[in-house]
Order: structure tokens, then sequence, then C-alpha cells
């Protein structure tokens, strides 16, 4: 006999995640953004997670996956199970967040990410592209229930060329995320690093 909680339904899981996730962004968008191809078929054939958007938070808007806790294809990290989120300024495209946590939702099923790690972008950039972010930070921006087990979201935050040295040298982004205002987690490719100088 097992302790561990018991899901009724792909549905009913679904649906809790949601619930979970409101609690955390507010109402969720009418339209969800479905996986032509499910997730199960593997990213090497286009398989994509479910993804929910939130259109009317502080940070933006805000995308997260709705197909990680509760699957027993994800390892949870040291925080337990989570979703991954990805915001950005109204007026910037998304289509850079969606492909970011899509990607990143197979990646995690083989090794799990957790709060503070960091990821270094630079190899992918072009040396031109005068965009400001050339890493992402992964940051814990909330947490919910899910069947009486607790779960959380991990923002994928893109950072600056000398934010992600700064974590790189640390070997962590616990001390960038001291430098940040408590609930910051968008990703805005114009921002000023938050280690200049007032």
């Amino acid at each position: 006999m097992t302790d561990e909680p018991r899901v009724a339904s792909d549905e009913d899981a679904f649906e809790a995640r949601i619930r979970g996730l409101e609690s955390i962004f507010g109402p969720a968008d009418p339209d969800m953004l479905e996986g032509a191809i499910p997730m199960a078929f593997g990213f090497e054939l286009g398989g994509n997670p479910d993804i929910v958007s939130f259109s009317n938070h502080a940070a933006g808007r805000v995308y997260v996956t709705a197909e990680l806790v509760g699957s027993e294809d994800y390892p949870p990290n040291r925080d337990g199970a989570y979703e991954l989120a990805f915001a950005h300024p109204d007026d910037q495209d998304g289509d850079r967040g969606i492909a970011a946590i899509s990607a990143l939702a197979h990646a995690v099923a083989h090794t799990p990410i957790d709060h503070g790690d960091v990821m270094d972008l630079t190899e992918s950039i072009d040396a031109d592209d005068d965009d400001a972010i050339r890493g992402f930070a992964f940051r814990r921006v909330g947490s919910f229930e899910f069947f009486g087990t607790k779960a959380h979201v991990l923002a994928c935050v893109g950072i600056t060329a000398d934010e992600l040295a700064f974590c790189l040298e640390r070997g962590s982004c616990l001390a960038l995320f001291e430098q940040m205002p408590d609930s910051y987690f968008t990703t805005d490719t114009r921002r000023r690093s938050f280690l200049e100088a007032e």
C-alpha cells in the first residue's frame, strides 16, 4: 500500500493543474495551446506539451506547461513536481517563450531543473543579435496543491550577458535573484542588467 495520491483520470489531472495554476496567475485565457503532436511522441517527432496562457498578470503574458505535474515521465526536482513558465511583456513576441518551455519540457524528463539553476544560451545566439538576453535563470514563482501534494512553477527568466557570467561564476543564480525585485520573472529582451549600478 502506498501513500501516493491517486489521480482519477487524465482529465481530472489536467483540471487540477489548471486550478492550481490559476491560484498563482489568475484566470487562464480561454484558448489553450495544445501540442498538435502529443508530447509522448517525443521532441524529435515534434511532440509538444499542452500550454496555458495568462494575459492578466503583472509579469506580462505568461505561458505555463500544463502536463508535467502528476506525470510519471517527469522526475521531481529538489522541491518536488513542477510546471515550467515563461513570461514576456505584452508588446514582445511570445513565440520564444513557447518554444523555450516546449523544448525544456522534453529535457526535464531526463534532467530535472532546480530553483537557481542557469542555462547558457550564448552559443545559440547570433553575435550580432541586439537582444539583451544571453541565458536563462530558473526561478520558483509559486506553488499549488495537486491531489494533496505540493507542486510548484519554475519560471525560465531571460538574463543578460553580465548576469549570466555572475551566475556561472557562482554556480547558481540565487545571488542574482537577490538583485531582482521579489516577484520578477519576466523575460524582457530590451532590459538593462540588474547588476548595473544605479
